[in-house]
């Protein structure tokens, strides 16, 4: 085991409070809000505690249940809920339209749990295990696949944050080359699955 249990539990609310972080900025990159005023921290913030909170929350009911047998799909259903969230939160605490509020949260949530189906994928094809043992195992693996999400998740967001605002003829060489090669993996690793 890499850390001890206490740790690890520490590890894993921070890396869903960076998430929450992440997910809060790319929505008030859509919406245009201006995080900088003390208004707009304090609403950047909060809702980022609220929503860690939240996925902790859920996360550690799903662990629990993971033995019943239903708690893959649970997991996936509950973290949804998440993405609702986001929405009702950006209903009440942010100007602009509805519709963007909707696009910016279900793209958020479509975001999150595409990227960890597809490491966790990977990460299982590429080292023989089942998924079960990602979700419920502390460890190198986990650590590994959870650091690789939030890295893609950081570049995905990003992205789209370009595309939204129209600088996507911005988009260095690099870039597309991370775009094409994730297509790619996704492509190979859904052929290797099926």
């Amino acid at each position: 085991q890499l850390i001890g249990e206490k740790m690890w539990n520490i590890f894993e609310a921070l890396v869903t409070l960076f998430e929450q972080l992440l997910v809060f900025r790319f929505i008030c990159g859509v919406l245009k809000y201006d995080i900088s005023c003390p208004k707009g921290r304090i609403a950047y913030i909060c809702g980022s505690v609220v929503g860690t909170v939240f996925a902790i929350a859920l996360s550690l009911f799903s662990r629990s249940t993971y033995w019943i047998g239903i708690a893959y799909v649970m997991y996936w259903f509950i973290y949804s809920w998440i993405g609702v969230y986001w929405f009702i939160f950006s209903l009440i605490c942010f100007k602009g339209a509805v519709l963007k509020k909707l696009f910016a949260s279900v793209i958020a949530d479509v975001v999150l749990l595409g990227t960890k189906a597809l490491v966790t994928s990977i990460a299982c094809a590429l080292i023989d295990i089942d998924v079960s043992y990602v979700y419920t195992k502390p460890g190198l693996v986990r650590f590994l696949v959870l650091v690789t999400i939030q890295v893609i998740n950081v570049y995905l967001f990003s992205l789209i944050l370009k595309f939204v605002d129209g600088s996507l003829l911005r988009i260095k060489k690099s870039e597309w080359a991370l775009v094409i090669s994730v297509f790619l993996v996704s492509f190979m690793v859904l052929a290797l699955i099926h």
